[in-house]
């Protein structure tokens, strides 16, 4: 007699890159897929790991923040001031610098860290300004590089740790710029939510066995309906991401031997969110350029690959969704439907909808 599968418990942790309220801007929802048993992402682990990759980074990590050259003096700064200790001769020249030529910006830069809060884009425009063509310039972009290279070997080691089919990391993007307003949901962020779920779903499927999905998001702001008032991200609305994610009424979706069932839990705010955020938001972080080129689908997994240490692949099919026209044609497959030819949009989301289409159909004729 058959043994029955068994049941797979999964944490999916999301966040954002970009600005969605911009109509003409990229923007990317990316998310860690991991089963709940891979030990290396318990939030005290991972978040132990990080802070030793980056000891001078206030918590929690903030992707954009490692990519400022000015963080690499404020941090150091921030840093020495809260222990008590020296500053190192690197980060007291460069400090130096800026208290000649950018006195009221590093101000108010130190006064917003020490209030627990990040700096603000236009001060940090300024401070960078001032020290990318600087005469400490080379001294510091190695210190960012290697602070950014510690942390993707941390995120390599997790990976290596979760073993095989264990990890991924998912991403849903714009196949054409602005083509999820509105598709399936009004709020873009929600669109782009569903988007990806949909592809969590099905590198899930591949899975013989029941797979439960603990959908786990980052606060921002979403409009309910067009032309509605912000609102906070609440767990009402992740759950219509995940419906419209199942494509159904019902948030389990059974495909043969496999089934997954999409459970949408509370959200966070960032600073008080588990260190499981900090990948997800640095996964989202690294996702926004590739997302916007016209990269084929294999050199952009692969760059990816390279950059986050992390699967974006399953079984030859990308873990980076599209939304739009890419979306409808796996839609399309899934249910029979004829498919149209795809002429809009970037290479890589033509090529890995035409790729998710064709393993789709292929499983519907089975």
């Amino acid at each position: 007699m058959p043994q029955p599968h068994p049941t797979d418990e999964w944490q999916l942790w999301v966040d954002e890159s970009g600005d969605f309220d911009a109509e003409h801007g990229d923007v990317v929802v990316a998310g860690l897929l991991v089963r709940a048993d891979v030990a290396a992402v318990a939030d005290r682990t991972l978040r132990r790991a990080l802070q030793a990759a980056a000891p001078d980074c206030p918590w929690p990590l903030h992707a954009t923040l490692t990519r400022r050259l000015s963080m690499y003096v404020l941090w150091p700064v921030h840093a020495a001031t809260r222990r008590g200790t020296k500053l190192d001769p690197l980060t007291r020249d460069a400090l130096s610098v800026l208290e000649h030529y950018a006195e009221k910006p590093l101000a108010r830069a130190l006064t917003a860290l020490n209030k627990n809060r990040e700096p603000s884009a236009d001060v940090l425009d300024t401070l960078d300004l001032w020290l990318d063509e600087g005469a400490y310039s080379r001294a510091l972009k190695e210190r960012r590089a290697t602070v950014r290279l510690a942390i993707s070997r941390t995120l390599e080691a997790v990976g290596k740790s979760a073993g095989d089919d264990r990890i991924w990391s998912v991403a849903a993007a714009e196949a054409v710029v602005g083509d999820a307003y509105g598709q399936p949901l009004d709020d873009r962020y929600l669109s782009l939510l569903a988007c990806a779920l949909y592809r969590t779903r099905n590198i899930l499927l591949q899975r013989p066995g029941h797979h439960i999905v603990r959908v786990l998001a980052s606060e921002r702001g979403v409009h309910p309906r067009r032309g509605a008032e912000r609102e906070p991200l609440r767990q009402r609305h992740v759950a219509w991401a995940s419906l419209a994610a199942a494509w159904s009424t019902d948030l389990t979706v059974t495909r043969g031997d496999a089934s997954v069932e999409l459970r949408p839990c509370r959200t966070y705010k960032y600073e008080d969110a588990p260190s499981p955020f900090v990948v997800a938001d640095w996964l989202a972080n690294a996702c926004l350029y590739p997302c916007s080129t016209d990269w084929g689908i294999r050199d952009l997994t692969g760059r990816l690959r390279d950059r986050l240490a992390l699967p974006c692949d399953v079984a030859g099919l990308a873990t980076i969704a599209a939304s739009g026209a890419a979306w409808s044609r796996e839609r399309a497959a899934e249910r029979g439907a004829p498919l149209a030819a795809l002429t809009d949009g970037k290479r890589w989301s033509r090529e890995q909808a035409t790729a998710w289409a064709a393993a789709l159909a292929t499983e519907r004729g089975r």
